[in-house]
């Protein structure tokens, strides 16, 4: 054996040493690693079953929340029409179902809405179920944010109904104070006839005389039945059911109507269009009438030689009639006063053709109103909902 032999043992042994050392320190290092390791599956474990309890619980609130929806909407007395995003009907609640049938799914939305007509324009659409009853509804949509809508159907049928009832009772509850100024009016008119009627009897009365006091009586009398006729308007409140009316031929009613009255008061009437829709939802006869009355009542109160105005614009209210005189124009205390019945600031007024003629307007679903800012005389503005346009999601 050489020198060097125990030499290289010794650097062999220093060598395994170092790598027994280092095995050592590797395996230590990967027990640890290997232990945390054990311990972050053993937390990813508890935040997943966490994550999946949360998660089944989610799911389950979801589908109690799914089934109550579902209960809730299949009790709903609003009718409920899920509609896709190219306008085709998805689904109907029960509710809906009864109002259209249910051969509506896989039909266009606007489809169904042919098969309707406008009602009285603030109440929307008369409906006739497979029942064969009509029906009065209000149509309401609402877009959804990933596409598609929900049309709402409400039925205001039974609404309607109550309200016109209650208007009844209102009016009858009134019958007591309106009875009291009818009484108040009839008076001088039933007086005056009498007079003239007790100076026919006398003897030896000049024929023009004569003459003069039978007209007068008539027109005493012409008088008390116009009042009459008023009072029986007012009272009943009833107008026939609304139609598509053509403007134009309304405004020519009017027009005419007034003509006469004009020219005997030599007082001019023009009739200024500025924009206006070509048909209204209207009784044409009732309506027409409340703007005679108004136009009429302007003349009244207009001097010779100046002219009665009828405006007709669009607004964003709807459509607006204003009614324009060079008057001595209404008093601020008496602007809303006048409206009532038998309340007239003419002597031979019957104080009922401004509260018929609101009547008639809010029986159109619309107003009538004094412009109180109007300064050169009196303006009286009606302003009428124009008719539902069925475009698409309407």
């Amino acid at each position: 054996m050489s020198c060097d032999q125990p030499q290289e043992n010794t650097h062999a042994a220093d060598r395994l040493e170092t790598a027994f050392s280092l095995f050592n320190q590797a395996s230590v290092e990967l027990i640890d690693s290997y232990a945390k390791l054990q311990k972050d599956v053993a937390s990813l474990s508890a935040q997943l079953e966490l994550a999946n309890l949360a998660l089944v619980r989610q799911t389950s609130e979801r589908v109690g929340l799914a089934e109550r929806l579902a209960l809730l909407l299949d009790a709903l007395p609003a009718g409920v029409v899920e509609c896709a995003s190219d306008g085709r009907i998805l689904s109907l609640n029960p509710a809906a179902s009864e109002m259209l049938g249910n051969g509506w799914p896989g039909r266009l939305w606007d489809e169904l809405m042919m098969t309707l007509s406008p009602a009285d324009v603030a109440h929307g659409w008369w409906l006739t179920d497979p029942l064969g009853v009509v029906r009065q509804i209000q149509v309401e949509t609402r877009e959804l944010p990933m596409g598609g809508r929900i049309v709402l159907l409400h039925d205001n049928t039974r609404t309607q109904l109550l309200l016109r009832q209650l208007a009844a009772q209102e009016r009858l509850a009134a019958m007591g104070q309106m009875m009291a100024g009818l009484a108040h009016q009839l008076r001088t008119p039933l007086s005056a006839a009498m007079l003239y009627a007790a100076n026919l009897s006398e003897p030896g009365l000049p024929a023009s005389a004569r003459q003069r006091f039978a007209e007068r009586t008539l027109e005493r009398l012409r008088q008390l039945e116009g009042q009459i006729q008023d009072t029986l308007s007012y009272v009943r409140g009833d107008i026939m059911p609304p139609g598509r009316v053509p403007l134009s031929r309304l405004l020519d009613s009017v027009h005419h109507a007034v003509a006469g009255l004009a020219a005997a008061r030599q007082v001019g009437f023009d009739i200024e269009l500025q924009a206006a829709p070509d048909l209204i939802m209207a009784d044409e006869q009732t309506l027409a009438s409340a703007l005679i009355c108004l136009v009429e009542n302007a003349m009244a109160f207009s001097p010779a030689g100046s002219v009665v105005t009828l405006a007709v614009d669009l607004t964003e209210a709807g459509l607006s009639l204003c009614v324009i005189d060079c008057g001595p124009g209404v008093p601020p205390e008496m602007a809303e006063r006048i409206f009532e019945p038998f309340v007239t600031t003419r002597t031979d007024g019957t104080g009922l053709g401004l509260a018929l003629a609101r009547q008639i307007v809010t029986q159109h679903g619309g107003t009538l109103h004094l412009d109180a800012e109007y300064a050169d005389g009196a303006k009286f503005v009606i302003t009428l909902p124009l008719i539902p346009q069925t475009t698409n999601g309407s």
